[in-house]
C-alpha cells in the first residue's frame, strides 16, 4: 500500500466532501480590469503595486484573511544566500520593503530580519500608497472554482467566499493578463495549465540531488527503535513512521516536502503562555519518537528540536526586539510534520483547512510537551518555559499564525524549466527575470524503517559557489497554445531541486514585480500575449529608475522662456544667513525629522561655491543618520502654477562617504519625487562592492555621475545637481537634500555628509537633453572604455595598456603627434566605468605645447555657456602644466589640476582663463577627482575640448621623467545657459540684436506689484511666462501675451526682484513699435527717456487710425494733473501730465 493513501486514511472523515454546489441561479458580482493578481503573497502584493504604479486597473484577489503570506507568517529571519546575496538579487520595490523594514527599527540600510506585524505594515503601506484599497481592490477570502477561456486565452475567472462557499453568490473577475502568485497553483491549475506534483527522478533532468534522498541533515542518529514495543516489529509503528519501504535513491514520486508553521514567540511579558490550554487533538504519542531521538542521541539544550532565530540585527545600532523570534524546523524530528504534505496541492480546499488544522494541532502539542513533559530536563525545560504566543501577534488567530509554509506545491511545466544546471551555473538563462542565490533546498519528505532504524527521507542542502543566478522568463510563462495571457512567478516552472532555491520570499517579490512589469508591455504593446514581451525590458525598469519612461500631464501653455524665480519662492538659498542657532537648520531651511543630531556649519572652503558661504550638514561625531533626513523648503502653489519646475544647486560629497545623499523636489505632499544621486549609478547598487539603498519608490532616478573628493584636502569642487518635477495648478512644492548614512550595504558612521549651496528653481518650457545624453550625442569615447580599434577593453581586467604601437586613443586626436607612451588604464580608482585613459613619456619629454582633444562642429551645439567636466589624476611632483581645456574662437578656458602655487606666472599660457581645481597630487593608484571649467561658445564657432599638457619648467625637462603624465576619465559636456545678454532699463543704449538661437536675458529693470505699468520687449511672452515672471494674478491690459516689439500695459501682482533672468529667449525684433489708438498711442521703447524707463512703454495723446491693427488701446477719461500735483480739467499746453498714474503727453 502506498504511503499517500496511508496519510489520507490518517485525516479526518470532514475531507470526504460532496462536489462544490452551481450558483448559476444567482447574479454574480464581477470585476473588468486590466490585471488580476491571485494570491496576496508577497509576490501578488508587489505585482498589485506594480501595476496600479504602472498606470493599470488591478484586482488582487486573496484567498486569506491575512496579507503577505509567510513573510507577514512568522517568516521573518529572511532566506536569501550568502552574506553579499542580497545586493545583487534583492532589488525594486523588494529591496524598497526592506530598507522600509530597516527604517521602521532605526537603521537607514535595509534589514532582513522583522517582526510579522512590522511586515503587514509595510506591505500596507505599498499598497495605501497605489490607492489600492480594501474590498473595492482586495478581495479577502475569496477563491477561485474554475476559469473561463476561449482558445488560449483567459477571459474570466470565477470565485467563491472561502467564509460562506454554499450562501453566497460566485464572484467573476474579467481581465487581460492574470498572475497568479498563489503558493499553490490554483489559477494556473484551474486554467488548463500543464503542471507537476512531487519530485523528478533524478535521471530525468540529470540532478544528482532530485529524487529520493536519504542525507545526514535533520537526521537522526543511528539506533533510534521504530516500533511501538522497541524491538519488536508486530507492535507497530510510532506515530510519523511512513509504513512500507524507502524508494530508491534518486528515484522519482509524487512526494512533497514537509511543510510547518514558522513560530512567533516572545520573552516580553504578558504573553500567551503555551502551556494556557491543552491543544486541541492532544495526543502525546505523536511525539514519542522525539523523546527516542532524545535518549539516543542525548539533551544539549532548547535548540535540540527547535531552531530559534532572533528578530535582530548585530550590524544595526541596536539589538532591537531580540526577545521575539523566528522558530523553525531543526534536527530529526521537529516542527515539520513530514508526510502530511503529500495530498495538500491537489486537495480541496475544505481538504486543505483539514490538512492546516492537522499542521496547527501538531505544533502546538510538539510546543505542549517539551513545555510540561517531565522528560525534558528541568534547566531546558525552564528555559523554554520563558517564552509564549506574544500578544501584539496575530491578535485575530489567538496569537498563532495563520499562514501555513507551503513550501512547495504544484510547480508549472513552462516553456522551459529551471533545473540544477541553471542555479549551478553550468547553464544561463538568457532571458533572466529575476535571480535565485539560496542553496538547493528540501525538507525531508518522508520517513521510514530502514535496517531497523528511524531515518528521515528527503532534506537536500547543495550549497551554490558560483553566485547569484538568472531566473528565465520562459519558466513563468506557460506555452502559448495553453495560456496566452497567464503568468506565474511562484508556482514556477522548475524542477523539485532547482525550486528548493528559487521559493526564497525576496525572490518571489521580485518576480512579482517584474512580472507585473510583463503584464504591462503585453497589454500596451502585444495584446495581452506573454509569450511576446521582451523581459529584457522588465529588468532594465527594475534595476534602473532612470529608464522607467515617465510621462507627466503638461499643461497646454508649457511657457516659451526658462524663468529663474528662485528670490521669489526661496529664503536664504545660497546659505548667506548666518545661524540662528547651530542645533537648528540654516535659516529658511527645515529638516525632517526634527531635533536631527548633527554637525551643522557654514563654510568658506569649497571652490565654486555660490558667494561667501556654504552649508555643511554631517552626522554626529562618529554617528550615523539611520531614519532618512530630509533638509528641505516648501513652496506654496499660490507662487508657482502649472508646469515643470528644474531644480538645481551644487553639492560636494566625500568619497567613501556618499551615503544616499540626493537632490530631490517633489509635489508638497512628498509624491512624484524625483531625485539625482550623487554619483554614477554603480556606486549605489552594482553587484556586491556597490552601494544597493536608493528609494526604489522615487518616480524619477538620475545620477549625476560626480567624483567625491577627500575631507582633508583643499579640493572640495563644487559641481552642479539637477532635477526636474512636473507640478498641477494647485501643487505645492517640495525640494532639497535627503540623505542617510547607507554605504555599500551598511550604517558607514559619517556617511551621508554633504556640503551645499546655491539653490535654484526655474520654470521650463521644455526638459533639455542631460549632460550624459549630450556628452554621447557629440563626443566620441568620452569614458575611455575603448581601445584604438573601437572595441571595449575587458571589464574583467586591471593593467595599464599602452597602446602607442595600435593607434590613437579612440576618437581622440593628439598634437603635435604623441607615440611614446599613451592608451588605457583600469589600475586607478574612482573611475567612471572600468577604463580611463592616459598620456605619459616613457623615453621622451611630453612637449609643452601637447594637447589631447576632440573638435565638435558648430552645427551640432547651439550658442551659449557650455561646462567641460572630467576626473583626472596626476602624480606626485610631476604636475607640469597639465589642464583640462575648452575652446572657442579666441577664447580658452583652462583649468589646472593642482593649487595656483604649484603654476609659477613663467609656466601658464597667455591668453588662457585659468582657474585651479585645488587637486592635491598623489601616488596612490591613480584615483581621479573632479575637474571643471566654464567657456562661450558663439554664433558659428566649433568648440574644441580635452587636455593640455607639457613638461612645464625647464627643470622638468627630462626623458622619460613623465612630468605631464596624466589619467583623465568622463570627460564631458554640459549645457549652462544660453549666450547671454543684459538688457538695462536705465540705459539709453541698449543693443538688440534678433537671433535665430535662444539667448539668456537679463533684464535689469525694477517692476512695481498693483501699479500699471507700460512694458515693451523684443522678444514674446506666453500667458504662461507672465505668471511666472510677474506672478499670478497679474493682469495685462486688452491681451493675453505679450508680443515682441508690440508695446502694452501690465499691473504685476508678485513681480520677480530685479534683475530677472530669462533663458531660452528669441529675441525677435530690434524696433520697439507704436500702437495708435483713437484719442492716444502707446509708445514701445528699448532705451531709457525722460518718459519710460528701457523695455518700457508711455502714452502719446493724439488722433488719428491706428498704426497698429488688432490690438486696442485704452481710452482715459480720468482726470489729468500737472507733475506739482495740480488738477489740470482741459490741458491746453502740450506737456507731461499724470492720468490713473500713467504718465502721459497730452495738449497741443
Amino acid at each position: 500500500m502506498k504511503a499517500k493513501t496511508i496519510i489520507r486514511g490518517l485525516l479526518p472523515a470532514v475531507l470526504c466532501v460532496q462536489p462544490l454546489c452551481s450558483y448559476a441561479h444567482q447574479s454574480p458580482v464581477s470585476a473588468d480590469v486590466d490585471i488580476c493578481v491571485y494570491g496576496s503573497t508577497p509576490a501578488g502584493i508587489m505585482a498589485a503595486y506594480t501595476a496600479r504604479q504602472k498606470g493599470k486597473s488591478v484586482l488582487l484577489v486573496s484567498p486569506t484573511k491575512r496579507l503577505g503570506g509567510m513573510t507577514t507568517g512568522g517568516l521573518g529571519w529572511t532566506d536569501i544566500g550568502d552574506s553579499i546575496s542580497h545586493r545583487r538579487i534583492v532589488k525594486g520595490y523588494a529591496r524598497e520593503f526592506y530598507r522600509r523594514i530597516g527604517q521602521h527599527y532605526g537603521m537607514a540600510s535595509p534589514t532582513f530580519y522583522f517582526e510579522p506585524k512590522v511586515a503587514l505594515a509595510t506591505f500596507r503601506g505599498f499598497l495605501d500608497e497605489a490607492g489600492i484599497k480594501d474590498s473595492t481592490d482586495i478581495w479577502y477570502q475569496w477563491r477561485i472554482v474554475s476559469a473561463d477561456k476561449a482558445g488560449s486565452t483567459l477571459g474570466s475567472i470565477t470565485l467563491e467566499d472561502a467564509t460562506a462557499p454554499r450562501q453566497t453568490p460566485h464572484r467573476t473577475v474579467h481581465a487581460k493578463v492574470f498572475i497568479d502568485c498563489s503558493y499553490e497553483g490554483d489559477l494556473m491549475a484551474r486554467a488548463g495549465i500543464s503542471y507537476t506534483v512531487g519530485r523528478e527522478p533524478a535521471s530525468q533532468h540529470g540532478e544528482p540531488e532530485n529524487g529520493v534522498q536519504c542525507l545526514n541533515k535533520h537526521q537522526f542518529c543511528d539506533g533510534v527503535d521504530p516500533y511501538v514495543v522497541p524491538g519488536d516489529s508486530t507492535s507497530g509503528l510510532l506515530w510519523g513512521i511512513m509504513p512500507g519501504p524507502m524508494g530508491r535513491q534518486g528515484e522519482g514520486d509524487n512526494h512533497i516536502q514537509a511543510y510547518n508553521y514558522r513560530l512567533t514567540l516572545t520573552k516580553n511579558k504578558p504573553f500567551r503562555a503555551i502551556t494556557d490550554k491543552v491543544p486541541d487533538n492532544y495526543a502525546p504519542s505523536r511525539y514519542e519518537l522525539l523523546f527516542r531521538w532524545m535518549e539516543k542521541k542525548g539533551w544539549q539544550g532548547y535548540g535540540d528540536c527547535l531552531k530559534w532565530s532572533y528578530m535582530k540585527d548585530k550590524s544595526g545600532p541596536n539589538e532591537w526586539n531580540a526577545l521575539k523570534t523566528d522558530n523553525n524546523n531543526q534536527g530529526g524530528f521537529s516542527t515539520d510534520m513530514i508526510g502530511y504534505s503529500w495530498d495538500y496541492p491537489e486537495a480541496t480546499y475544505e481538504q486543505r483547512d483539514s490538512i492546516a488544522k492537522l499542521h496547527e494541532d501538531y505544533t502546538k502539542g510538539l510546543l505542549y510537551i517539551l513545555w510540561t513533559d517531565p522528560r525534558v530536563p528541568a534547566s531546558i525545560q525552564a528555559e523554554f518555559r520563558k517564552w509564549g504566543y506574544p500578544l501584539d501577534e496575530y491578535e485575530d488567530n489567538g496569537n498563532f499564525t495563520p499562514q501555513l509554509y507551503v513550501r512547495e506545491a504544484r510547480r508549472m511545466l513552462g516553456r522551459m524549466v529551471m533545473t540544477e544546471d541553471y542555479c549551478l551555473k553550468n547553464k544561463v538563462a538568457d532571458d533572466p527575470i529575476a535571480w535565485g542565490a539560496y542553496t538547493m533546498d528540501s525538507h525531508n519528505c518522508g520517513r521510514y524503517v530502514v535496517n531497523g532504524m528511524v531515518k528521515n527521507e528527503g532534506d537536500v542542502q547543495r550549497h551554490l559557489t558560483k553566485g547569484p543566478y538568472g531566473i528565465s522568463y520562459r519558466a513563468i510563462t506557460p506555452h502559448r497554445e495553453e495560456a496566452s495571457n497567464v503568468l506565474v512567478p511562484v508556482c514556477l516552472s522548475a524542477s523539485h531541486i532547482a525550486y528548493g532555491s528559487i521559493r526564497m520570499e525576496p525572490v518571489y517579490m521580485v518576480l512579482g514585480q517584474t512580472t507585473a512589469l510583463a503584464a504591462v508591455q503585453a497589454i500596451d504593446e502585444h495584446q495581452g500575449c506573454v509569450q511576446e514581451v521582451d523581459p529584457a525590458d522588465c529588468l532594465r525598469q527594475l534595476e534602473h529608475g532612470l529608464d522607467v519612461h515617465r510621462y507627466d500631464v503638461q499643461p497646454a501653455d508649457r511657457g516659451r522662456v526658462m524663468v529663474d524665480i528662485t528670490r521669489r519662492v526661496l529664503a536664504n538659498p545660497s546659505f548667506e544667513q548666518p545661524f540662528v542657532q547651530a542645533s537648528q537648520p540654516p535659516q529658511g531651511w527645515m529638516e525632517a525629522p526634527a531635533g536631527t543630531t548633527l554637525q551643522r556649519s557654514l563654510t568658506t572652503t569649497p571652490t565654486g561655491r555660490d558667494g561667501q558661504n556654504a552649508y555643511v550638514c554631517k552626522p554626529a561625531q562618529g554617528k550615523t543618520i539611520a531614519t532618512p533626513l530630509r533638509l528641505y523648503q516648501k513652496v506654496p502653489a499660490s507662487r508657482l502654477g502649472a508646469g515643470t519646475y528644474r531644480v538645481t544647486c551644487r553639492m560636494w560629497v566625500e568619497k567613501d562617504y556618499y551615503g544616499t545623499c540626493c537632490l530631490f523636489a517633489s509635489r508638497g505632499d512628498g509624491s512624484c519625487c524625483n531625485v539625482q544621486y550623487w554619483s554614477t549609478e554603480p556606486y549605489y547598487r552594482n553587484g556586491s562592492s556597490g552601494y544597493d539603498n536608493l528609494d526604489y519608490t522615487d518616480y524619477r532616478t538620475t545620477f549625476a555621475g560626480h567624483a567625491g573628493g577627500r575631507a582633508g584636502s583643499s579640493s572640495q569642487n563644487m559641481q552642479r545637481m539637477e532635477v526636474y518635477v512636473t507640478l498641477a495648478e494647485g501643487d505645492d512644492l517640495m525640494l532639497g537634500i535627503r540623505t542617510n548614512s547607507a554605504n555599500q550595504g551598511a550604517d558607514k558612521a559619517g556617511a551621508g555628509y554633504f556640503i551645499v549651496d546655491d539653490f535654484r528653481v526655474q520654470r521650463v518650457g521644455s526638459v533639455p537633453a542631460s549632460q550624459d545624453a549630450l556628452s554621447d550625442s557629440v563626443l566620441t569615447n568620452h569614458d575611455f572604455e575603448r581601445d584604438p580599434q573601437g572595441n571595449l577593453y575587458d571589464r574583467n581586467t586591471k593593467a595599464v595598456v599602452n597602446e602607442a604601437a595600435r593607434g590613437a586613443i579612440y576618437g581622440w586626436q593628439c598634437s603635435p603627434a604623441w607615440t611614446d607612451n599613451y592608451g588605457g588604464v583600469s589600475d586607478g580608482s574612482n573611475l567612471e566605468g572600468k577604463w580611463a585613459g592616459y598620456v605619459a613619456s616613457s623615453g621622451g619629454v611630453i612637449p609643452n605645447d601637447f594637447r589631447m582633444y576632440q573638435r565638435v562642429p558648430a552645427r551640432l551645439l547651439a550658442p551659449g555657456i557650455y561646462e567641460v567636466s572630467a576626473r583626472m589624476w596626476q602624480y606626485q611632483g610631476k604636475l607640469g602644466i597639465t589642464r583640462l581645456y575648452g575652446s572657442a574662437g579666441d577664447r580658452c578656458s583652462v583649468q589646472y589640476y593642482g593649487t595656483s602655487a604649484k603654476y609659477p606666472q613663467a609656466v601658464l599660457t597667455q591668453g588662457e582663463t585659468a582657474s585651479y581645481a585645488n587637486l592635491s597630487s598623489n601616488t596612490s593608484n591613480g584615483r581621479v577627482s573632479e575637474m571643471s571649467l566654464e567657456v562661450e561658445l558663439r554664433e558659428g564657432e566649433d568648440l574644441e575640448v580635452g587636455v593640455k599638457s607639457g613638461y612645464g619648467a625647464e627643470a622638468n625637462r627630462v626623458d622619460g621623467a613623465n612630468h605631464g603624465k596624466f589619467y583623465v576619465d568622463c570627460l564631458r559636456l554640459r549645457k549652462v545657459c544660453d549666450s547671454p545678454v543684459t538688457f538695462h532699463g536705465t540705459a539709453t543704449v541698449n543693443e538688440v540684436l534678433p537671433h535665430d538661437y535662444a539667448c539668456q536675458v537679463t533684464l535689469d529693470r525694477a517692476f512695481t506689484n498693483g501699479e500699471w505699468q507700460g512694458l515693451c520687449l523684443p522678444f514674446s511672452l506666453t500667458a504662461a511666462d507672465i505668471e511666472a515672471i510677474f506672478g499670478k494674478g497679474t493682469e495685462l491690459e486688452g491681451a493675453q501675451e505679450i508680443k515682441a516689439g508690440i508695446p502694452c500695459r501690465i499691473r504685476p501682482a508678485d513681480v520677480l526682484p530685479s534683475p530677472i533672468v530669462l533663458d531660452g529667449v528669441h529675441v525677435e525684433t530690434a524696433e520697439a513699435k507704436t500702437l495708435r489708438g483713437e484719442r492716444e498711442d502707446l509708445v514701445g521703447t528699448f532705451v531709457s527717456n525722460a518718459y519710460s524707463p528701457a523695455f518700457g512703454a508711455y502714452s502719446v495723446s493724439h488722433g488719428g487710425a491706428d498704426a497698429v491693427t488688432g490690438i486696442g488701446a485704452t481710452t482715459h477719461s480720468a482726470s489729468a494733473y500737472d507733475l506739482l500735483g495740480r488738477r489740470v480739467d482741459a490741458p491746453a499746453q502740450r506737456d507731461i501730465y499724470i492720468i490713473g498714474s500713467k504718465k502721459m503727453i497730452l495738449g497741443n
